[in-house]
């Protein structure tokens, strides 16, 4: 069953479904090392049609039918014509399979696709520590403290570091120009937290989640230090969004509806905010949950009728008494297509995809910027106002649809603003 060759390390295979026979899905192989006897390596063998009997019994136990039926089969094989081994002759595999997914789909397999199969993590260089392995990202401190360079990998990222001899205040930095940025785990999010381990010589480790891209970037690690951290941006809630403590007039309003409902909002843990609103035949929430220099933000709808039409909700950024009015557009940004270009006055521009608007104090020594994944268009109002309206998606009965994106602000220049925009904001 020779098959087409594969890489020994971090490898991957694929199958997206099979409509020739019901009850078969899709699956994955995925391999991070493969060792075989004289040098014998991985393959990916993709066979349709029955077979010779050789797996009946295994079949037969499994699924009550041998394999002399017609079906589509993904394999992991051996690279050669034939295999020969004798006593004593080890594989060594480390690697895990996808169970079948769905048989009219293949949103399994797709996702692990999108996550192992392109653009993989890579230690690009290590001037402080010792490069363990690649995927996961692992790098050996010494004397508590690492510095190293990666690239690949998709949103957030596994970064592991050993050889810790002090479990207490793990921390990482980003370099960013010539400042380190601290990148903080103590967030609003399914991957809140510094996880820290015991290993078997009486060290730690310690586990960070890193926004990555195929852009390189710069990381060092520490512990057993004490590291402030900035505060977070501090909120006041609105009837109609949220505002900014200490900067006067700066109001972010979540979007409008046909039934003009005040929102409720709601402090929760970590400082955020977050409401629900029932409104006529479908109901909508969001949050908002801040950073040192970021917001988080979260919205979502969901139909309770048939056939619900949205018209695209907008979220709109009110600047009117604060450092960023800019009537004549010289500050304000718009990114499209992954560069910058100038806001061209007052302007409502269709843009669709990954979408961000940025704005620049007076001073030029902070920047205003909201971005995200889906968006449906831009809005710029003779500098009172910039806003993004959302895709308009019309969702089945009681389906859910939940999108998040960013808001910054932050002293950086906007090749800092648009390496985070990529690295952070995710196209679902």
């Amino acid at each position: 069953m020779k098959g087409h060759p594969l890489p020994s390390q971090n490898a991957f295979l694929a199958k997206f479904g099979d409509h020739t026979k019901a009850g078969w899905g899709s699956n994955a192989i995925i391999i991070r090392n493969f060792k075989g006897p004289e040098g014998i390596g991985p393959a990916a063998s993709l066979q349709a049609g029955p077979y010779l009997g050789r797996f009946d019994d295994v079949m037969m136990q499994i699924h009550k039918f041998g394999d002399r039926e017609e079906d589509t089969r993904l394999f992991l094989a051996p690279d050669v014509e034939t295999l020969s081994l004798k006593p004593g002759d080890v594989f060594e595999i480390d690697g895990y399979w996808l169970p079948y997914g769905p048989v009219e789909s293949a949103e399994t397999p797709a996702r692990e696709t999108f996550t192992y199969a392109s653009d993989l993590p890579e230690v690009t260089s290590c001037s402080w520590g010792t490069i363990l392995s690649e995927l996961p990202v692992k790098i050996r401190a010494e004397k508590n403290k690492a510095e190293f360079s990666i690239r690949g990998g998709k949103v957030l990222l596994p970064v592991i570091v050993t050889g810790l001899t002090d479990w207490r205040n793990p921390r990482i930095w980003k370099k960013e120009g010539n400042d380190w940025r601290l990148l903080s785990h103590a967030r609003n999010t399914a991957h809140d937290g510094y996880q820290v381990f015991a290993e078997e010589d009486g060290t730690f480790g310690a586990v960070f989640l890193v926004y990555s891209d195929e852009t390189e970037q710069t990381l060092k690690v520490s512990a057993g230090v004490s590291v402030e951290e900035e505060p977070q941006i501090a909120l006041k809630f609105l009837e109609s969004g949220v505002a900014f403590s200490g900067i006067d007039g700066l109001k972010l309003v979540y979007p409008e509806t046909e039934s003009g409902k005040s929102l409720n909002w709601i402090s929760s843990e970590g400082n955020s905010l977050w409401f629900e609103s029932r409104e006529e035949m479908w109901s909508r929430g969001g949050r908002v949950s801040p950073n040192q220099e970021d917001l988080d933000l979260e919205y979502w709808w969901q139909n309770n009728r048939e056939d619900m039409t949205h018209l695209p909700p907008e979220f709109k950024l009110e600047l009117e008494g604060t450092p960023f009015v800019d009537p004549e557009g010289e500050r304000t940004w718009l990114l499209k297509d992954g560069e910058w270009i100038k806001a061209p006055g007052s302007m409502v521009l269709d843009q669709a995809g990954k979408t961000a608007v940025a704005v620049a104090s007076e001073t030029g020594d902070e920047i205003l910027c909201m971005a995200w994944p889906k968006a449906h268009g831009v809005t710029f109002e003779s500098g009172s106002s910039i806003g993004i309206s959302l895709e308009p998606v019309d969702f089945s009965l009681r389906h859910r649809y939940h999108i998040r994106g960013k808001l910054y602000l932050l002293q950086a220049d906007l090749d800092v603003l648009k390496d985070r925009i990529n690295k952070e904001i995710t196209v679902q």
